[in-house]
């Protein structure tokens, strides 16, 4: 505001009044709105003498602000968007998740046969409650099975896991 100088003009109070309504409703000072009508009517005049006088200055300016307003807008959404999107993966992978936790609930073991060698599919053997014989019974795969009781330890009292010496986790379930 260095480059500026001061104005005085003298208006009836209605239309002062009037004015400062009209900069009101677009969020502008009154200082602003007057500098942009006199922007507007010099723009006019020039442009009615003949020459092309293009858009006012106020309004080339409110044109570009606007359009970096726009881009920042545009910018953010993006961001927001990807955000969503990553939200929406985790929700799906975690009610799939869930799904695969509620199917190992049922096949768990009790505690009295947790650890009891059981002949897989393949005719190879595991052991009652371990990720391998988990993933063979329901047909997933091991990280999906180790996801599954993890979230079942986590969130269920019944459900535990104990890891014998130098051997796999292996779980089960506590009957009621």
């Amino acid at each position: 505001m260095a480059d500026r100088k001061a104005v005085r003009i003298n208006v009836l109070p209605e239309r002062k009044e009037e004015w400062e309504e009209l900069a009101e409703k677009e969020n502008r000072n009154l200082s602003d709105t007057i500098r942009k009508a006199m922007a507007e009517y010099k723009a006019t005049v020039e442009s009615s003498g003949g020459e092309t006088a293009g858009l006012p200055e106020s309004v080339e300016e409110e044109i570009y602000e606007t359009g970096d307003t726009v881009e920042l807008l545009h910018n953010q959404i993006e961001v927001m968007n990807q955000r969503f999107e990553r939200i929406e993966e985790e929700m799906s992978a975690n009610r799939e998740v869930r799904a695969v936790a509620n199917e190992v609930f049922e096949i768990l073991p009790g505690k009295g046969n947790v650890g009891n060698p059981s002949e897989l599919a393949d005719g190879s053997v595991a052991f009652l409650g371990t990720i391998e014989w988990i993933a063979d019974t329901l047909n997933e795969t091991g990280e999906m099975v180790e996801q599954a009781t993890d979230q079942l330890v986590a969130d269920h009292r019944r459900v535990h896991e104990v890891v014998p010496d130098d051997e796999e986790p292996r779980y089960y379930k506590e009957s009621r």
